[in-house]
């Protein structure tokens, strides 16, 4: 069975402020005075015929102590009443009585002093028929006051609790003696403090009223109580003031199953809203605002375009509903709708009908908000306040075509309405596609900006701008076009590949394998390009596409791919000196191929040669004689056939040099 809790509420009940007086006296050693009077009328039974006067005079006592002493035992009930003012002497002894305290206390050898009395103030709780501490509670935690005539306690239960209240009274000894009927105990209306108790009122589907207490001790209280006692001391003033809330215009609330309801309280008690989560609520332009705190949705009836302003949506709406009908909510996500009301419903409490006021949630089946055109064809404003509510890739899906100025607009505003720093959260793609064509480089400057994960492409461009956006960004590498996923590897490459377009100029170091393969990629993808893009004609692109292309075209002309069947020949030093002469015929049908370490040392000995020459130059020139004519004539002979055989030495360097060089151009066109 399903049970609807309508109501909680804190149930004060009385706590009394019992103010109680003490009477009692102390107990002391007997004077003599005590002992004698005591004496006389309890050990000397021959002495009863006699006065006291007789035997104060015979004791030779004085009269003053005596009438004090007797004044005293008069006044702590230890005799019965005689009259003090007769004379002593016509006071008998056998008038002198003792009660039964005075007997007790002579039998113990003691005596009590005058009366004293003592004031505390005790709180009671009927619910526990005992003291206890009291804690204060707060006035807003009371809801209902019980009447206090409805827990007064029993004066005797007050009595027995004051007595084993002695035990922990700081003024309490044992030499102390509480009088007969000596408790007092006051109950202080003023004072009244109150506890409380929460009840809850509960409504089940065949409309039962009923009252739960989760306290053990109020509940045993409302268990022994009347049924009478129940309803108009508590569950009456509950309905009271929901009552209140209500007009008296209003009608039954028309209900089919309570078990179809989301929510059902008294009048006077908040909705359930838990199960709504993402709903708005919805106003009437016509009705005070049920809800100062936005957002929720504005129905009127002028026909305007709806309009979001601080997160408060106007739509146009001509709809009438009911006079119970005090809210509406919406969900944007499944287009539901949901009434609040407030009305009476048929209730029974104890088989005893009462008019229950009631405020209830129930789930609309005419929609008729989901059919408004405003909702389902949504503006950007209408959008804006949906954003709020609707997952990040289902506001999206019902955006339509949009420039991207409308998109940063749209942005900006719900930004702006929800306090939301961030309204891509999503997969940003799915937006993108929503874009309009961009048409200059301002649009596409605000759409990376907006977009900055998204991969700028020509797609997303007007056609009529391609050409004249790539020339812009070849002049200009930083912008964006040149980023776009069509063109960023063609673009890397041909600014890459751009330093090698002098002919006449070619840095040998930087044309290796990688280089060319460079060369072969930037091919294909400018094929593959054009291909794509035919209508595209860029001046710099095929201005710096000539300049690649001829470079790569000389570049293979110097250096034709070496025949598989052509034939090698690696010399060494040794060779090169014993067998100049077969050099040349070997470059005829081989590629000479020298090492560093030959080339090296071949300048060595060029360099070697040379100074050998300079040193026999300087032999020459030192020489100093004045020998005959004939030893001058030798000297000159020695020196032209050394002339000669210097001019043969140094022809057959220029021959070993013209080898080198040939032998060292094979060498470097084969390392290419």
């Amino acid at each position: 069975m399903n049970e609807y809790t309508l109501s909680q509420h804190f149930v004060a009940y009385p706590v009394f402020n019992i103010r109680v007086t003490y009477r009692y006296r102390k107990v002391r050693k007997p004077t003599v005075f005590d002992k004698l009077i005591m004496s006389l009328v309890m050990d000397f039974p021959q002495l009863k015929q006699k006065s006291l006067g007789e035997i104060i005079q015979s004791m030779q006592l004085d009269e003053v102590f005596i009438r004090k002493t007797l004044e005293d035992m008069l006044e702590a009930g230890l005799i019965e009443d005689i009259d003090l003012d007769n004379d002593l002497n016509n006071i008998q002894i056998e008038e002198l009585i003792l009660t039964n305290h005075g007997e007790k206390f002579f039998k113990e050898k003691k005596m009590i002093s005058r009366r004293k009395s003592a004031n505390e103030n005790f709180f009671f709780n009927p619910l526990i028929n005992a003291y206890e501490q009291f804690h204060n509670i707060k006035d807003n935690q009371i809801d209902i006051k019980l009447d206090h005539e409805l827990f007064t306690p029993n004066q005797e239960t007050l009595t027995k609790l004051s007595i084993n209240k002695m035990a922990e009274l700081s003024w309490v000894k044992s030499d102390i003696d509480l009088e007969s009927n000596g408790i007092d105990n006051n109950i202080d209306i003023e004072q009244i403090k109150w506890k409380t108790a929460k009840v809850s009122l509960v409504l089940d589907n065949n409309y039962n009223v009923t009252l739960r207490c989760d306290d053990k001790l109020f509940k045993s209280w409302l268990d022994n109580r009347s049924l009478d006692v129940i309803h108009n001391k508590i569950i009456k003033p509950i309905l009271d003031k929901a009552d209140n809330i209500i007009e008296p215009i209003l009608n039954k609330i028309k209900i089919d199953n309570l078990n179809n309801l989301l929510s059902l309280v008294l009048a006077d008690q908040n909705t359930d809203l838990k199960q709504l989560k993402q709903t708005v609520p919805i106003n009437f332009s016509n009705a005070q605002e049920f809800n100062n705190q936005a957002p929720y949705i504005i129905l009127n009836n002028n026909h305007d375009e709806a309009k979001l302003k601080d997160q408060i949506l106007s739509i146009s709406c001509n709809q009438e509903y009911e006079e119970t009908i005090t809210k509406i909510f919406w969900d944007p996500c499944s287009f539901n709708l949901f009434y609040e009301e407030i009305g009476y419903i048929p209730a029974y409490f104890h088989h005893q009908e009462i008019k229950l006021p009631v405020r209830i949630l129930s789930k609309n089946e005419n929609n008729q908000i989901a059919e408004l055109s405003a909702l389902n064809n949504p503006n950007f404003d209408t959008l804006a306040f949906m954003a709020n509510y609707l997952p990040y890739k289902e506001i999206i899906e019902k955006f339509p075509k949009m420039d991207i100025l409308e998109a940063i607009s749209f942005k900006e505003q719900f930004e702006k309405n929800w306090n939301n720093k961030k309204f891509i959260t999503g997969s940003p793609d799915i937006w993108a596609e929503k874009i309009n064509l961009l048409n200059n480089n301002d649009e596409i400057e605000k759409f990376t900006k907006l977009f900055p994960n998204i991969p700028l492409s020509l797609s997303k461009i007007n056609d009529n701008l391609h050409s004249t956006l790539i020339d812009e960004a070849f002049k200009n590498p930083k912008s964006q076009i040149a980023k776009t996923a069509e063109l960023s590897h063609l673009f890397k490459l041909t600014n890459e590949l751009s330093k090698f377009n002098d002919i006449t100029r070619i840095q040998l170091n930087l044309i290796n394998q990688d280089t060319m393969k460079k060369f072969i990629e930037w091919e294909s993808i400018k094929l593959e390009f054009k291909r794509k893009y035919p209508k595209i004609n860029s001046i710099e692109l095929d201005k710096r596409t000539q300049n690649i292309t001829n470079f790569y075209t000389k570049i293979n002309e110097l250096f034709e791919p070496i025949s598989p069947n052509k034939k090698f020949a690696v010399l060494d030093t040794d060779f090169i000196r014993k067998y100049p002469e077969k050099l040349f015929n070997i470059q005829k049908d081989r590629i000479v191929i020298l090492s560093k370490t030959t080339l090296d040392e071949l300048d060595y000995q060029k360099e070697k040669s040379q100074k050998d020459i300079y040193e026999a130059n300087k032999i020459l020139n030192s020489i100093q004689t004045d020998s005959l004519d004939q030893e001058i004539k030798d000297t000159i002979e020695d020196i032209e056939n050394i002339n000669n055989k210097i001019k043969e030495f140094e022809s057959q360097i220029q021959n070993k040099r013209s080898i080198l060089a040939s032998l060292k151009n094979h060498s470097e066109k084969e390392n290419v």
